[in-house]
């Protein structure tokens, strides 16, 4: 029992002290609501959601995909801007200080958080996108 609290203790660590694990899981709870959205959107009569006063009727889906193109390339630049502006000062730190700073950079949930959710945010885009791209929308847009 011993052996297996110190194996999942150390599971654990390593799963934390990745950078990538937090926003791989937001991501893929995004995908699924995306797909789940979808679901509803087609199975749900449009009567229904036409009261509903923050959902927008009618709209262009040609207009929806190149809104989504341009928010989502936005977004991929403004995560890179910010985390390489980021990790050059981290990496000259690290350099002086050891390498226990990175490690403590990259073990941060906030971090990992504000990561997690541009990057949901950029893969929610994108699968919708696709759902776009090759659902019942695809004539429209090309």
């Amino acid at each position: 029992m011993k052996f297996h609290n110190v194996w999942l203790s150390e599971l654990c660590d390593r799963v934390r002290g990745t950078y990538w694990f937090v926003p791989l899981i937001l991501s893929a709870i995004v995908v699924l609501l995306a797909l789940a959205a979808s679901h509803l959107d087609r199975t749900v009569p449009g009567t229904v959601f036409a009261q509903v006063w923050f959902i927008p009727q009618n709209l262009d889906p040609a207009l929806i995909h190149s809104a989504l193109i341009t928010l989502s390339t936005a977004e991929l630049g403004v995560i890179g801007v910010v985390f390489s502006i980021t990790l050059v000062p981290l990496t000259i730190a690290t350099s002086q200080f050891g390498s226990v700073l990175l490690r403590v950079f990259l073990r941060d949930l906030s971090i990992q958080i504000v990561l997690g959710t541009y990057c949901a945010s950029i893969v929610y885009n994108l699968t919708i996108l696709w759902i776009l791209s090759f659902g019942p929308f695809k004539n429209v847009i090309r």
